[in-house]
């Protein structure tokens, strides 16, 4: 999840760097929010005595991983969420060894940067990475607030591209270009003369 540095004023409509987020709610609603989903599929009867329980272990909320931007530019952030949807959810790089049967690997753990080497049975480790893999057709980049289509303030927010890349893109997807690029052949070509044909007129039975 990505959350804007901040927010659109009230007075002027324009947008407010706030460097702030309160981590302690965020916490505590995602407690909520996941009991609640586990409570609605498994039923109250079952587990609402889970619940309770986690409620007084949890008082300060479930552990979240939330650091603050380390990104200097929107461009940056852009690449590496690209990058991570694109790639698999553990690089290749951290298995140290297989023996046939056993994996060892390792991972840094978000709470204090150990470094934590783990040997598990092949098909354990394979089952903690197809957890990762999202349903077909499943959309994994989703937008909501400022940045949701359906928003009516109207102010300038922040572009990954220039103006003259972004009409420059535009204009390579007209119905030319895509069948061009699609098939291999320009269909307004004439194959007996290879000069450019222009419309004339439509006519239909």
């Amino acid at each position: 999840m990505i959350l804007l540095d901040g927010g659109v004023s009230n007075i002027n409509k324009s947008f407010v760097n706030i460097n702030f987020f309160s981590y302690a709610s965020f916490r505590k609603r995602f407690m909520k929010l996941i009991l609640d989903m586990l409570e609605n599929d498994i039923g109250k009867d079952k587990f609402r005595k889970i619940k309770n329980s986690m409620y007084f272990e949890n008082t300060k909320g479930f552990y979240i991983y939330a650091p603050p931007n380390k990104f200097k530019s929107l461009t940056q952030l852009v690449k590496y969420v690209c990058r991570y949807v694109a790639r698999p959810v553990m690089a290749e790089s951290r298995i140290i060894n297989y023996d046939g049967e056993y994996i060892t690997f390792w991972y840094q753990k978000h709470e204090d940067d150990k470094i934590v080497i783990e040997k598990v049975h092949a098909f354990e480790f394979i089952s903690r990475l197809i957890i990762h893999i999202p349903d077909k057709s499943f959309r994994q980049i989703r937008y909501y607030g400022l940045y949701h289509n359906s928003t009516t303030i109207n102010i300038d927010l922040k572009r990954i591209w220039s103006k003259e890349y972004s009409n420059f893109k535009k204009k390579c997807l007209n119905w030319r270009t895509m069948i061009t690029l699609s098939f291999k052949k320009d269909i307004l070509k004439c194959p007996n003369c290879q000069n450019i044909m222009i419309y004339y007129k439509s006519e239909y039975p």
